[in-house]
């Protein structure tokens, strides 16, 4: 199953600067359901009325019922660059995967033709569009196909293409082809923002490709200085590996570099988990969209995380305390204060990470996490605390009754008790988290109050 392959190697794709989506004829019902059975990482499009299979002669022809199994490169013009016409999967991803490395003339069009086989199988035609095309194929369903009738597509991605496509109407303009109804089966509605915090790791999709990546780096993949090592002379093939995002050991999320910054991306990945390996970093902040599932080497499925680059942090607790207290004192009488700051910090960090630990998928969870990854943000809340001789109670996040416009406020309080005199009324720390974009943000001063 060709789908099956694009799915397999959705990362070569990414590395491209393509995304890859499908077409079918079938349902959006029925394209959904067969979308979660394989756990595709991309969208594909429900083309019921049939326009775009004429638009692209892929139509079943009389009697036959099934689409031709067709594959089309279309470049940022919208132009057809490649046509494969009743491909097969054999050897077919890594013609694809040539053509986009290799091509440089967007106006040339070239045609690959296979012998005609029945399809038995009932997989349906390819296409490799751009972004410019995904802009321009919406007013129309968005699906997942079910191998019956079905096409995959993929489309190389401008700056700040978001995926998967969603079902926002954009008129179609290719070959004077009227808007083809595209509904979404996989998700509806914009993409789902995530702000999650763990520990990198790596993953190798199948023993044949760890093995694959043993021989070209005649060494050992699964010690990661080694691999790390071997990225570091061959950074394209930072992009055959699926990374991952773990908390306790348990991976959470595949995370997925994209678009035309994917080469930062992967290289801010490395530099990530080389400083978990060699300078002690515990925590990593790991921003973006959720772009679909896939299947890990252990036969776990986890979602894909489209990563954004803009507001990835690394650090350890260690640092992080000593980036906000600055560097221990020389002074006997101050290196009371200086440990007792640093336990406090550390308790707060701490009890984010183990006792408040999530996924960063909810407006409050991303709240919370920000809160962890931006600890400085909140130094003039402890400064305070400890010079009362304060200690961390409880650590609360609430909806702000006071937002900005289009915006998602979250109000986050720290509550202070005296160990000394519990009658004492607690303290409460507030500050409030705009999380309505990727990347949250701080908006306004830390305020507080007494709480009896």
């Amino acid at each position: 199953m060709e789908g099956i392959g694009f799915r397999d190697r959705i990362q070569e794709f990414v590395t491209q600067n393509a995304q890859v989506l499908g077409i079918s004829m079938d349902t959006v019902e029925a394209n959904a359901a067969f979308a979660q059975k394989y756990q595709f990482p991309y969208p594909l499009l429900s083309d019921t009325d049939g326009t775009v299979c004429r638009a692209y002669d892929t139509c079943p022809e009389s009697g036959s019922g099934r689409v031709k199994r067709n594959t089309y490169v279309i470049g940022p013009n919208g132009k057809i660059r490649r046509v494969y016409k009743n491909v097969t999967p054999e050897g077919h991803i890594d013609e694809v995967l040539a053509f986009l490395t290799a091509s440089d003339s967007p106006d040339q069009v070239t045609h690959t033709s296979y012998p005609e086989e029945s399809n038995s199988s009932g997989k349906g035609e390819k296409v490799i569009m751009d972004e410019e095309v995904v802009h321009k194929v919406e007013n129309g369903r968005d699906s997942t196909a079910d191998g019956r009738n079905g096409a995959d597509v993929v489309i190389n991605s401008p700056p700040e293409a978001v995926m998967p496509v969603t079902n926002t109407a954009v008129p179609m303009q290719i070959a004077d082809v009227s808007p083809s109804q595209v509904e979404a089966a996989q998700a509806t509605g914009s993409p789902q923002s995530v702000f999650a915090l763990g520990t990198l790791g790596v993953d190798f999709v199948s023993e044949a490709r760890r093995d694959s990546i043993m021989h070209h780096m005649d060494g050992n993949p699964n010690d990661l200085a080694q691999l790390l090592a071997y990225f570091e002379e061959n950074q394209d093939q930072a992009a055959s590996i699926i990374w991952t995002l773990s908390l306790d050991a348990t991976p959470i999320y595949a995370v997925m570099p994209h678009g035309p910054y994917a080469s930062t991306g992967y290289e801010r990945l490395r530099e990530f988990l080389g400083g978990q390996l060699t300078e002690g970093v515990e925590r990593v902040s790991i921003p973006g969209v959720i772009a679909g599932q896939i299947r890990l080497m252990s036969g776990q499925t986890v979602p894909v995380i489209a990563l954004n680059i803009r507001c990835m942090y690394s650090w350890s607790t260690a640092a992080l305390i000593e980036a906000v207290n600055g560097e221990p004192p020389a002074k006997t009488q101050e290196q009371e204060a200086y440990a007792r700051n640093t336990e406090t910090l550390a308790n707060f960090l701490q009890r984010i990470y183990h006792e408040l630990r999530n996924l960063g998928i909810t407006s409050q969870e991303r709240a919370i996490n920000y809160a962890a990854a931006n600890v400085a943000n909140a130094k003039n809340i402890f400064e305070s605390a400890l010079a009362r001789k304060l200690e961390l109670h409880s650590i609360d996040v609430v909806s702000s009754p006071i937002c900005r416009p289009d915006s998602d406020c979250w109000d986050v309080k720290l509550l202070f008790f005296d160990p000394e005199n519990v009658l004492r009324a607690k303290t409460v720390y507030q500050f409030t988290v705009d999380v309505s974009d990727v990347c949250p943000v701080m908006v306004g001063q830390v305020r507080s109050w007494p709480m009896p």
